[in-house]
């Protein structure tokens, strides 16, 4: 489809600005994915030791909060890294 040139006033092309773009890992990834780990990690510790006074379930969900919020700090940091890592990384484009 034509547009009629009287309908529009003649625009002149903007020049080519510089951008950055900029690499940004996923926080809440990183977070989750450090949790898992170390609910797994406390999974493996219970069940690799005999059973103690309190039972596996005791011990069990006490290394699960424990090492999940330790896995959820160490995920945060290393996302932290990734995107200090990742920033200087960028370039400016055209």
């Amino acid at each position: 489809m034509s547009q009629d040139p009287g309908q529009h006033p003649r625009q002149r092309p903007e020049p080519p600005r510089r951008v950055t773009v900029r690499r940004s890992p996923r926080y809440g990834v990183f977070i989750v994915g450090g949790a898992v780990l170390g609910a797994l990690l406390a999974l493996v510790l219970t069940y690799s030791e005999p059973a103690s006074e309190y039972g596996y379930a005791a011990a069990l969900g006490y290394l699960v909060v424990a090492l999940g919020l330790l896995g959820a700090l160490v995920g945060a940091l290393v996302s932290v890294v990734a995107g200090i890592a990742l920033d200087r990384r960028s370039r400016p484009h055209d």
